[in-house]
């Protein structure tokens, strides 16, 4: 840390060219886990200066072999004397939103995908959660961004329940769950506040998170839809360039009926369906070892199969997965658990996204054919 600091400071300041050490402009260097947090001085530079020097500041790390996912680099008016100063919290601007005039694609993401479900109890944000981490084993840097205003569960999940995002101007600096960035409304409400808002002040918030957000370089941003086909899913079309949607389902028929309503408003928004999940397929007994279908046999696959889109893979059934969503710690975070049957169709699923998204190009299919 002493060379990398040293480096630093050897650095010039883009318009007096004296070096940062002379001007005492680092303000800390510190590492959190994977992640070196780098604050300094920004008085006296405009943006294209700051620009210049933040870009020198990558250039350094990277000579250090770190890469820029692994970096947070804030700057600060003043020097903190006190740590109230020091720490910007991050600010959502609640008004309405208009629909842009053209849909945006997000800095630094390859690919924007929506996980969805036609209703809810589906468990959607447990697929959301887990299937960010299986694409990440398969070395896909992802982020994930909690889209359910009324019910976001993703603080809570990923263990940073309480913990808020810092801001840097209008900048969002997500929360991060080890290198994965993660941005939730929760961390912006009292836990037990309701949230009573109309359709286009929920668009603000997700445009916020969408465009606002320092999301870094990232393959894959996966939106964590809520259930339904609400004001959130058209916000979304409206705004950004999807590049396809998962649909969650029970093998139940109620939840399968939801779902194909859901496929079918994606269809008609022309977003590309990736495919489908079934998740709960079937439970194991542990007494007895027989394996069980609690909400149905296949349902999920054979819907799939008649309106011919992809069937991504089954889920089966684990107390472990509620378990380790409510204590913070993701399943397919738990190395102790790699080779279980709730594992290997996480990564299984992963793996057909991975092969659809990156693998073929122009293998997106859509539920119906144009009329």
């Amino acid at each position: 840390m002493d060379d990398l600091r040293r480096d630093l400071e050897s650095l010039e300041n883009p318009k007096t060219k004296k070096t940062l050490l002379e001007e005492k402009r680092i303000l800390s260097l510190e590492k959190d886990g994977e992640t070196y947090k780098l604050s300094y001085k920004r008085e006296g530079l405009d943006l294209p200066e700051k620009k210049e020097l933040e870009e020198a500041f990558y250039g350094v790390f990277k000579n250090h072999g770190i890469h820029e996912d692994h970096l947070l680099i804030m700057s600060h008016a003043s020097p903190a004397s006190s740590p109230q100063k020091e720490v910007e919290k991050a600010k959502l601007s609640v008004g309405h939103s208009r629909p842009p005039k053209e849909k945006r694609s997000v800095d630094g993401v390859k690919k924007l995908l929506a996980v969805a479900s036609g209703k809810g109890g589906v468990g959607k944000s447990t697929v959301s959660v887990n299937l960010a981490l299986s694409l990440m084993k398969k070395g896909k840097r992802v982020g994930l961004l909690d889209g359910d205003i009324y019910g976001p569960s993703l603080p809570t999940m990923l263990g940073k329940k309480g913990e808020r995002p810092r801001g840097e101007g209008k900048t969002i600096l997500p929360l991060m769950f080890r290198d994965m960035p993660f941005v939730s409304f929760g961390p912006f409400v009292k836990e037990r506040e309701p949230v009573i808002w109309r359709g286009p002040m929920l668009g603000g918030v997700l445009n916020q998170f969408l465009f606002d957000v320092r999301w870094g370089q990232l393959d894959i941003l996966l939106v964590d839809l809520p259930p339904g086909t609400g004001d959130m899913q058209l916000s979304l079309v409206q705004s950004a360039k999807i590049d396809g949607v998962i649909v969650v389902t029970t093998p139940g028929e109620v939840a399968l009926v939801d779902s194909i309503k859901g496929l079918k408003m994606f269809e008609q928004l022309q977003v590309p369906i990736l495919g489908l999940v079934e998740n709960m397929s079937y439970f194991v007994c542990q007494e007895c070892g027989h394996k069980h279908n609690l909400f149905g046999l296949d349902g999920g696959k054979k819907t799939a199969s008649e309106l011919a889109i992809p069937f991504l893979g089954p889920i089966p059934l684990e107390g472990k997965l509620r378990d380790s969503g409510d204590r913070g710690h993701p399943y397919m975070a738990e190395e102790n658990l790699k080779g279980t049957a709730v594992w290997k169709s996480y990564m299984a699923i992963a793996d057909n996204v991975d092969k659809i998204v990156f693998g073929r190009q122009g293998f997106f299919k859509k539920i119906f054919s144009p009329c």
